[in-house]
Parts: C-alpha cells; structure tokens; sequence
C-alpha cells in the first residue's frame, strides 16, 4: 500500500505542489529528490528553477512583475508525488 503523501513532503509542508503541476522537472533517479522545475508563474516564462530544500528557489523573473513584486511561487514546496516517482523508476 502507498501512502497518498507525496515524495518529500510530510503532513506540515502544506501548501505544496506537485512537480507535475509544473510540468517539466528534473530529478535525482538515485535518491528521487527533484533538483528544478519549471516555473508554473506565468511571468517567469517557464524557466528552469532549483528546488532547494523541497522548495521553489529565489529567482528573478524575465518580465517586471508589477510594482517590482517578486514571482509570487517562490518558495512554495514542491513535491514529487508516488506515482510520477514509479513512473519515472520503471523507466530506468
């Protein structure tokens, strides 16, 4: 049975995405620990970020964002959810 519980993230990280939300990422096949994903942030125009200890990194965005606010999903935990994980292991 698995849990429900994405990879990396513990009942207290909330709130989180999944690396799927984001669309591409990428990740350490040998302990399954995702190392960036794309900005979901229609502003950052889809560039690649560090995950850093679970979480979206400090980035600067391509595009001003208004009144000089930084992208708004920085810092936002960022998990990779079991069945992504199996899929990507039955892969290799």
């Amino acid at each position: 049975m698995t849990s429900n519980q994405p990879h990396g993230c513990n009942p207290g990280c909330e709130p989180w995405i999944s690396a799927g939300h984001c669309g591409v990422f990428g990740y350490d096949n040998r302990t399954g620990e995702l190392i960036w994903v794309k900005c979901p942030s229609m502003m950052c125009f889809g560039q690649r970020v560090p995950v850093v200890s679970g979480r979206l990194a400090d980035h600067s965005s391509p595009m001003d964002a208004p009144d000089g606010e930084k992208c708004p999903w920085i810092g936002i935990r960022v998990a990779l959810e079991h069945r992504l994980l199996e899929q990507l292991q039955g892969e290799g």
